[in-house]
C-alpha cells in the first residue's frame, strides 16, 4: 500500500514552494542523551523480561529499531523538536511496524519503507527532508544505546498520551526498551555504520510515480514562473 503516492500534486507543491521545508532542513537536532525524570520513571515501570532470540529474529528487531527511529526523527525534525498534537499520528503513519505490523529482513527493505511513507503521508513530502531524517537516524545510532533508548522512550511517551495508541506503545515499545538494554554495543555500532553508509535512491521507489520526472516538472515550472 505504501508503494502508492496518494497525492503526487502535494509532492510537486512541496518542491515548488519549499520555504517551510528549507527551515526544517536547517534544524539541528539537539545532542542530549541524558534521561529525564519521566524517562527514568518509565524505565522503572518497564516489565522485567528476558528474550531467547535466534540470529534472524535479532536482526529483524535491529532493523525494527531503524524503522521506529525514522518515524521519531521525522517528527522531531518536522516539528523543530517541539512535537505537536499530531505527533502520535505521524509516528504511527511513518513506522511500518506501528501502522501495519511490518517485519523487515534487510536494511534496504526498512529504508525503502521509511522513504516511501515519508513521501506519501505527512504534511511535508520532500526528498531532501526524507534524506535528512535518515541521516538523523544514523546520528542517533552512532551515539549508542542511551540515545536509542531515550528516543524510543519518547516515542512510547507520545503514544501513551493517546487512548487509541496506548496499547501499541506497550506491545511494541516496552519490549524494545527492555531488549535494547541487553543488546551488545558492538551490534548497535555495526547497525549505525550500515545506516550511515546507505545511499538512498529515488529510482523505482514508487510503482506509480517517477520522482525524477516530478522533480524535473517542478523545476521547469519554476523556471517558467521566473521568466514571467
Amino acid at each position: 500500500y505504501q508503494r502508492r503516492v496518494r497525492d503526487p500534486d502535494h509532492f510537486v507543491a512541496d518542491l515548488m514552494d519549499d520555504g517551510a521545508v528549507q527551515e526544517l532542513l536547517r534544524y539541528e537536532p539537539p545532542v542530549d542523551d541524558e534521561l529525564l525524570e519521566r524517562h527514568r520513571e518509565a524505565m522503572i515501570a518497564l516489565p522485567k523480561r528476558e528474550y531467547l532470540l535466534d540470529d534472524e529474529q535479532e536482526k529483524a528487531l535491529l532493523l525494527g529499531v531503524v524503522d521506529l527511529l525514522f518515524a521519531y526523527a521525522y517528527d522531531q525534525r518536522s516539528t523543530l523538536g517541539d512535537g505537536t498534537v499530531e505527533s502520535g499520528w505521524t509516528l504511527c503513519k511513518l513506522s511500518g511496524q506501528l501502522s501495519w505490523l511490518d517485519e523487515f529482513h534487510t536494511l534496504q527493505d526498512v529504508v525503502r519503507c521509511a522513504l516511501r511513507r515519508s513521501l506519501a503521508y505527512p504534511l511535508h513530502r520532500h526528498w531532501a527532508l526524507s534524506v535528512a531524517v535518515l541521516r538523523d537516524v544514523g546520528a542517533i545510532l552512532q551515539r549508542g544505546r542511551a540515545a536509542i533508548v531515550r528516543a524510543l522512550l519518547d516515542v512510547r511517551h507520545t503514544l501513551e498520551r493517546s487512548e487509541l495508541r496506548r496499547l501499541i506503545a506497550h506491545v511494541y515499545l516496552d519490549d524494545y526498551c527492555v531488549w535494547l538494554q541487553r543488546v551488545h554495543e558492538s551490534k548497535l555500532a555495526a547497525l549505525a555504520r550500515q545506516v550511515v553508509r546507505v545511499a538512498p535512491s529515488k529510482e523505482n521507489l514508487f510503482l506509480c510515480m517517477d520522482l525524477l520526472e516530478l522533480e524535473a516538472y517542478a523545476a521547469d515550472h519554476n523556471q517558467m514562473l521566473e521568466l514571467e
